[in-house]
C-alpha cells in the first residue's frame, strides 16, 4: 500500500484426496499472500485430514427406550463412532472414507405389550486394507421395563377418638389418594388391592 506495509490475508485453497496408500485421507494446501500483491511474496499452510483407523472407531453402549407405546416409537441407528480431533462424535455414516458398515439384527418379543429387544451384531470392512472387523453387538430393548411408579405422603396425622383411642381409616383408593397422597401410575393401567398388618 502508500504506506509501504503489504496488507496480508488473502488465501487460495487447493483440495488434494489422498489413495488408500497415502498417510491422509485429503489435504488442503493453502496460499497465504499480499491481498494488494497476488504475485508477489506467498506462504503455503498444509492442513491435513487423516483418515481414521478401525481401531480408531468406538464401541456402541446398549440402549433402553421406555416407552408405553413400543409399537410406535422407532428404532434407534446406533453406528460406530470417531471422536475427531476436536471432540466431537462423528457416526461412520457421516464419514466418506471407504468403510462399509454390515447390520445384523434379530428381534425378540418380550412379554405381550409390544416391549421387544433388538440384537444388532455390527460389522465394517475396510475397503482400503481389504480386512473387515467385527464391532460390537448391542442390546436395544424399547418397551415398558419399569415397574409402578408409587408415592404416598410420608407422615399422616389421624383424629382418634376421645374415648377408646381408635381411629378408623378409609380402605378405597380415591380416599387413600385424598388422605394420604397415595399415587400409582403404570403403562398398563393398575389394580390396587389393600391389606392391613397389625
Amino acid at each position: 500500500n502508500c504506506q509501504g506495509v503489504a496488507q496480508v490475508g488473502c488465501f487460495q485453497d487447493q483440495l488434494v484426496y489422498g489413495t488408500c496408500d497415502s498417510s491422509f485421507y485429503a489435504k488442503i494446501l493453502r496460499k497465504w499472500f499480499a491481498c494488494d500483491d497476488p504475485n508477489g511474496p506467498s506462504v503455503t499452510q498444509e492442513i491435513v485430514f487423516k483418515r481414521p483407523l478401525l481401531d480408531d472407531l468406538q464401541r456402541l453402549d446398549d440402549v433402553v427406550i421406555q416407552t408405553c407405546d413400543p409399537a410406535n416409537e422407532p428404532v434407534p441407528e446406533a453406528w460406530p463412532y470417531i471422536i475427531d480431533g476436536w471432540g466431537n462424535k462423528v457416526s461412520l455414516n457421516e464419514l466418506d472414507c471407504n468403510f462399509s458398515v454390515a447390520i445384523e439384527e434379530t428381534e425378540f418379543e418380550v412379554c405381550d405389550n409390544g416391549s421387544k429387544k433388538i440384537e444388532r451384531y455390527i460389522k465394517v470392512f475396510d475397503w482400503c486394507k481389504g480386512t473387515s472387523k467385527y464391532m460390537d453387538t448391542i442390546l436395544i430393548k424399547i418397551g415398558d421395563f419399569e415397574g409402578p411408579d408409587i408415592s404416598v405422603t410420608d407422615t399422616v396425622t389421624v383424629s382418634t377418638g376421645p374415648m377408646d383411642c381408635t381411629a378408623a381409616l378409609p380402605f378405597d383408593r380415591a380416599k387413600l389418594e385424598q388422605l394420604m397422597g397415595f399415587s400409582i401410575s403404570d403403562c398398563d393401567g393398575t389394580e390396587v388391592s389393600f391389606s392391613v398388618d397389625t
